[in-house]
């Protein structure tokens, strides 16, 4: 039987953007659909989710990959940097989390519907 769940959670990053490093928070509302009968698996799957928000992104820098430069200037002062496709705005960073956290939890649950608001982002929700 699949369960349907949802977790919010909240982070801090600073998004490079229009020659700004801007802090703020993101809230993120996840939908999961849990795809094994196993809840030890489910656990580490949601375990799996935390740890990569609140260990590898909190305070992190995101930044476009063409910005090769200031990427590696803040990579030098010992910031942990990010690296996006395009310029880090809330529909971006949507879009990497929803696809980089179905990844990590492999299969164990998916993210069915992944809603993400910022305070840079004058907390307008974004739908993915």
């Amino acid at each position: 039987m699949n369960v349907r769940l949802r977790y919010n959670i909240t982070f801090t990053a600073a998004p490079w953007f229009d020659g700004e490093l801007l802090m703020t928070n993101y809230t993120l509302a996840l939908n999961f659909l849990t795809q094994t009968l196993d809840p030890q698996d489910q656990n580490i799957a949601l375990e799996r989710v935390k740890y990569f928000l609140l260990n590898e992104l909190h305070s992190t820098v995101f930044i476009n990959q063409a910005d090769v430069e200031r990427a590696e200037a803040f990579s030098d002062v010992g910031l942990n940097v990010t690296t996006l496709p395009e310029e880090p705005v809330d529909q971006v960073v949507c879009i990497m989390l929803f696809h980089k956290l179905n990844a990590i939890m492999e299969g164990r649950m998916k993210i069915t519907e992944l809603v993400m608001s910022s305070e840079a982002g004058d907390s307008i929700e974004y739908f993915h």
